[in-house]
């Protein structure tokens, strides 16, 4: 499988290679024009495109256009003689290095996400600064996951002190992320999630006893740029000392 650091690049150079480009291939299939008329403080707004927004599990035609779409830069990327040689060179460079990124401190660990040669998903990792060791504490691919899906870590905020880690994991690259809670000294994930928390946890009382979060609202699922309410969780103490009862909500 291609590591997906290579992607980006593979795909300009693979695009461009060789000076042959795009428009000079078959043409791509058109994209229908319906215009829609807005009026914002007196200004008419057209949008042709307005008929693609819907999400595509409704809207079969943008389905189908999207794979026409998809066809046609599978047939001029297959074109071109230079990409397997480049491709191979590509992905053998772009698994040479660990990658880590979402390093975040707290007390005397710090929680971040690593990315080995070779691995596709980032796992979950954490160190004590004091002992400089590191231990994983979580593998996205151990998660039950539909066949040929595959959960991937979106954001880490631990508490102040480290005794818990929220963090957001989403199915298949699809943004719809939930937010669990992770105990770092045994590794075990308190039962109740957040859906809908594409956001993130935006901070944490100084006590560790409480952290706010963004929540999108049902209707606001695939709309990013809309959040329905900062929300609180106030953690009990017997949650936070691993005995429970745990803290619910939906």
């Amino acid at each position: 499988m291609i590591g997906r650091r290579a992607v980006a690049l593979a795909s300009w150079l693979l695009c461009t290679i060789g000076g042959i480009p795009i428009s000079a291939q078959t043409a791509p299939p058109a994209a229908p024009k319906r215009e829609v008329a807005d009026t914002y403080f007196g200004t008419v707004v057209t949008d042709p495109y307005r008929w693609m927004e819907p999400p595509v599990a409704k809207n079969p035609e943008f389905m189908d256009w999207l794979k026409q779409q998809n066809g046609y830069t599978r047939k001029v990327l297959d074109s071109l003689p230079q990409r397997p040689a480049l491709l191979a060179r590509l992905t053998e460079l772009a698994d040479v290095t660990t990658s880590v990124t979402s390093l975040s401190p707290a007390e005397q660990s710090w929680f971040y996400l690593k990315l080995e040669p070779g691995q596709q998903i980032s796992r979950l990792f954490v160190r004590d600064v004091g002992a400089k060791r590191d231990r994983m504490l979580l593998d996205p691919d151990t998660l039950p996951t539909p066949e040929g899906s595959h959960w991937s870590i979106d954001y880490v905020a631990p508490s102040p002190d480290g005794k818990l880690v929220a963090y957001g994991a989403s199915l298949g690259g699809s943004e719809h992320t939930t937010l669990h809670l992770l105990d770092p000294a045994t590794g075990r994930a308190l039962p109740d999630t957040i859906s809908r928390a594409q956001f993130g946890v935006s901070g944490w009382d100084p006590d560790g006893r409480a952290f706010y979060y963004n929540r999108l609202n049902a209707r606001q699922r695939r709309i990013y740029d809309r959040s329905d309410s900062i929300a609180v969780v106030r953690l009990p103490a017997a949650a936070r000392s691993g005995s429970g009862p745990w803290p619910s909500w939906q």
